[in-house]
């Protein structure tokens, strides 16, 4: 049986999938988004989206702080579907969303970037890698990167400006 179901209570409004006909590794209940205006899909065009946000004010004013975009990398046949995924969020003082994070159709994943050029390229102001327990007054400015715990370096390492061992 398969069933949509919208729950609506004081305090939970949940719109469930119920797939309950069959198990295993390809069932289960799931949403499709699909663009379908008789025409396929070219690069950047964009398939589908989901948006999370919620009412502003008592007049029912609604804001979307954050989505999920789905944009063709290609043009789709029958044989191909490259798409990425955008991660967009608003920042506080604003309801102008900005891609933060993208998955790309090659597996490719860009934080503060659309292009990553390796599987993962993260780009600002500064990079940590850290647990959060360790000293946070590193990796403050710009190009910096703070990594707390031991950096092992299989190949060459490349340093520009002044290296400090043991200091």
């Amino acid at each position: 049986t398969q069933q949509i179901v919208v729950v609506r209570a004081a305090t939970n409004n949940v719109l469930g999938l119920v797939n309950s006909s069959s198990s295993g590794s390809g069932a289960g209940a799931g949403a499709q988004f699909i663009s379908d205006d008789n025409a396929a899909l070219a690069n950047g065009d964009r398939a589908g989206f989901v948006v999370f946000g919620g009412s502003a004010d008592t007049a029912d004013t609604i804001v979307n702080g954050a989505g999920i975009t789905a944009f063709a990398t290609g043009t789709l046949s029958s044989t191909s579907a490259p798409m990425e995924l955008r991660f967009e969020t608003a920042p506080s003082g604003s309801t102008t969303r900005s891609t933060r994070m993208v998955i790309q159709s090659n597996g490719n994943v860009g934080i503060g970037t659309f292009s990553a050029t390796g599987i993962l390229d993260a780009r600002g102001d500064e990079v940590r890698i850290w647990t959060g327990s360790g000293t946070n007054t590193n990796a403050l400015s710009s190009g910096e990167l703070y990594v707390e715990g031991d950096l092992e370096v299989d190949g060459t390492a490349y340093f520009g400006g002044n290296v400090g061992i043991g200091t």
